[in-house]
């Protein structure tokens, strides 16, 4: 992108002014008079601002817009819960129609072309996220847990965040009438009862404050009626 001209920027600026003081007089004897390109102060006149002032016209998003979606994605990032492509994608497009809902969201490919625009100091960049075995991840240094938990503490710190504002929310799917361990008997080898079958599953919603603050628990059921004995 080229640089700025300042003593062109400012020799725009005033003959746009004077150009607006004299009830709009003719373009060219004002460019000649303030020694601007006629093109330029013309494009002035007409609304039009410089290139390094107008969004890309291949950007969808402004440069306002593309800057908060890079913050956001480093916020997860810092906080070890990386986006996904498909979640920056749904990022963007709620930008789009909070602006306009008439726009067109953006395609499946717009998330790879972005990242390739973002400043090479962000250091963002695809990698392939693999799951990890539960015996090794409880394997991991205590050390690992206290630098997630330090970073934890200063983001809390530097936004002044109180217990008020923290919550934990989680969700959890369990079989109707099977919500608590219990023993059973069976040739399986496993501890744990496979998802989906015939039975019909529910979905639960807890959440719960920092300072003690819990909201009522939310099950989801699937089913035109509801049973009474669902809720003892």
């Amino acid at each position: 992108m080229p640089e700025k001209n300042p003593d062109l920027e400012r020799s725009l600026a005033d003959a746009l002014s004077e150009w607006h003081a004299r009830k709009k007089p003719k373009i060219a004897p004002l460019a000649r008079e303030f020694g601007v390109p006629y093109s330029l102060l013309y494009n002035r006149v007409h609304g039009r601002g410089s290139r390094s002032t107008r969004c890309a016209t291949h950007s969808i998003l402004n440069s306002d817009q593309e800057q908060a979606l890079i913050s956001w994605i480093i916020i997860l990032d810092d906080a070890c819960s990386p986006p996904t492509a498909k979640m920056i994608e749904g990022c963007a497009n709620s930008m789009i129609l909070r602006e306009d809902a008439s726009r067109s969201p953006v395609d499946k490919n717009w998330v790879y072309r972005f990242l390739k625009r973002i400043p090479p100091l962000h250091n963002l960049h695809f990698i392939k996220q693999k799951p990890k075995e539960k015996k090794r991840m409880e394997a991991e240094d205590i050390s690992y847990l206290t630098t997630w938990y330090q970073r934890l503490n200063q983001y809390i710190e530097s936004n002044q965040l109180r217990p008020r504002d923290i919550y934990n929310f989680d969700e959890t799917g369990f079989q109707i009438g099977q919500g608590k361990p219990q023993k059973v008997v069976s040739k399986s080898q496993t501890l744990y009862s496979p998802n989906g079958g015939i039975a019909e599953g529910i979905t639960g919603i807890e959440c719960i404050a920092a300072d003690g603050w819990k909201m009522a628990p939310w099950f989801l059921v699937r089913g035109k009626f509801h049973m009474e004995n669902w809720y003892k």
